[in-house]
């Protein structure tokens, strides 16, 4: 609606100006109208499209929502896809720093040998499908500037969702590896900001979480401690990946977090809230799930909430 709105102002512009070209006024009228043309022709060319999108609180801007009784998911209009946990006294959205957000991205590895790039996909998509809450699967395409086409498909099973997608056509990304992304993040689950009283009884809370992970190199299962300041990419952590990764913090509104692919073999890449550092899991963390073009062994990338 609003690119069509922008064709009729430039065509009424436009006739403005021819008007004026006739009765010949002042170059000054001209060179404004002229500028101005140029600029909404311009915005109508190089305006994204989004996807189809509610209006009715608390899903505005959003093309999809799936609401259970732990957690709402969404997928907003530029593609991202978010986890509102509920709170489990009040049965409403918990506050916004629990959220969780999913990233859908591309990342590109010149066959030269330069470095790796994260595009993300949030340009022009296309979909078939109506806004609303009514959906079981979620499917839609998305162009990036570089013309890589992307599919991406969400499936809603329960108290899982299940995100597949896979790379249509390369565009101008030609020579090097193309992998499709989808990014967990989960920021931290307990408040920075707290007195010595509640630092204890966080310390005694956080004694009850458990977080558990199925290595993907020797196939161990390694247990860890919320409040215990690890780096995930020690070869004795979470280096080559882990095929399970299951998190349960009292945080988390009575929320178990797993992370796995459909068939439980596919590799996710496991990074803590500093990379390379020590750092809490509470603390915030990443899975990544990816897929290169040539590769459709991969299975599907599962989140559930349970």
């Amino acid at each position: 609606m609003l690119n069509f709105g922008r064709k009729i102002l430039g065509l009424g512009a436009l006739a403005i100006l021819c008007k004026l070209w006739i009765m010949k006024k002042s170059v000054c009228c001209l060179r404004f109208l002229g500028g101005f043309l140029v600029l909404l022709l311009c915005g109508v060319e190089v305006m994204a499209q989004r996807l189809p999108s509610m209006d009715e609180p608390p899903w505005v801007g959003f093309f999809s929502g799936y609401k259970r009784r732990g957690f709402e998911f969404g997928v907003e209009d530029e593609g991202r896809c978010l986890i509102f946990l509920r709170s489990k006294k009040e049965r409403k959205r918990a506050g916004k720093s629990k959220t969780i957000k999913i990233y859908t991205e591309l990342r590109f590895k010149p066959a030269s040998g330069g470095p790796v790039k994260n595009i993300k996909l949030n340009d022009d998509f296309e979909t078939q499908m109506q806004a609303g809450l009514n959906h079981k699967l979620v499917q839609f395409n998305v162009m990036t500037k570089s013309a890589v086409k992307v599919q991406v498909k969400i499936k809603y099973d329960a108290n899982k969702i299940i995100m597949d997608g896979r790379i249509l056509e390369r565009g101008e990304l030609e020579d090097g590896q193309l992998a499709l992304v989808f990014k967990a993040v989960i920021p931290a689950m307990y408040s920075y900001k707290m007195s010595e009283s509640d630092e204890a009884k966080l310390s005694s809370a956080m004694r009850r979480d458990k977080i558990r992970f199925l290595r993907a190199v020797d196939g161990k299962k390694v247990s860890l401690k919320s409040y215990e300041a690890i780096d995930l990419s020690n070869k004795n952590m979470a280096k080559g990946g882990v095929r399970k990764l299951s998190v349960s913090m009292a945080g988390q509104e009575g929320n178990v977090f797993i992370f796995t692919t459909l068939d439980g073999r596919g590799i996710l890449k496991l990074i803590g809230k500093y990379p390379g550092k020590k750092s809490a899991m509470w603390k915030g963390y990443q899975v990544e799930w990816s897929r290169e073009e040539t590769n459709r062994k991969i299975s599907p990338f599962v989140i559930e909430l349970k």
